[in-house]
Protein backbone atom coordinates (compact mmCIF):
# COMPACT_ATOMS: atom_id res chain seq x y z
CA UNK A 1 0.00 0.00 0.00
CA UNK A 2 1.27 3.08 -0.72
CA UNK A 3 2.64 5.49 2.25
CA UNK A 4 0.27 8.50 1.40
CA UNK A 5 -2.61 6.19 1.72
CA UNK A 6 -1.65 4.73 5.13
CA UNK A 7 -1.40 8.40 6.06
CA UNK A 8 -4.85 9.79 4.53
CA UNK A 9 -6.46 5.75 5.55
CA UNK A 10 -5.30 6.93 9.30
CA UNK A 11 -6.65 10.21 9.72
CA UNK A 12 -9.77 9.62 8.22
CA UNK A 13 -10.04 7.19 11.04
CA UNK A 14 -9.14 9.72 13.50
CA UNK A 15 -11.92 11.99 12.28
CA UNK A 16 -14.48 9.18 12.51
CA UNK A 17 -13.37 8.03 15.63
CA UNK A 18 -13.71 11.69 16.73
CA UNK A 19 -17.42 11.33 15.49
CA UNK A 20 -17.98 8.03 17.96
CA UNK A 21 -17.68 5.87 15.21
CA UNK A 22 -15.52 3.11 15.05
CA UNK A 23 -12.87 1.46 12.69
CA UNK A 24 -12.41 -2.17 11.44
CA UNK A 25 -10.09 -2.80 8.35
CA UNK A 26 -10.18 -5.96 6.82
CA UNK A 27 -8.40 -6.53 3.29
CA UNK A 28 -9.91 -8.60 0.42
CA UNK A 29 -7.25 -10.53 0.88
CA UNK A 30 -8.41 -11.51 4.45
CA UNK A 31 -11.63 -11.53 3.09
CA UNK A 32 -10.65 -13.82 -0.14
CA UNK A 33 -8.61 -16.65 2.12
CA UNK A 34 -10.69 -16.92 5.44
CA UNK A 35 -14.04 -15.83 4.99
CA UNK A 36 -16.20 -17.64 8.08
CA UNK A 37 -12.52 -16.42 9.96
CA UNK A 38 -13.09 -12.33 9.09
CA UNK A 39 -16.77 -12.85 10.22
CA UNK A 40 -16.40 -13.95 13.40
CA UNK A 41 -13.87 -11.35 13.94
CA UNK A 42 -16.03 -8.70 13.02
CA UNK A 43 -18.87 -10.29 15.36
CA UNK A 44 -16.33 -10.22 18.30
CA UNK A 45 -15.57 -6.42 17.73
CA UNK A 46 -19.17 -5.62 17.50
CA UNK A 47 -20.00 -7.09 21.39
Amino acid sequence: MHAGHVEYDAERDRQLERLGRRVLHVSNQEVEADLPGVLARIRKWLE
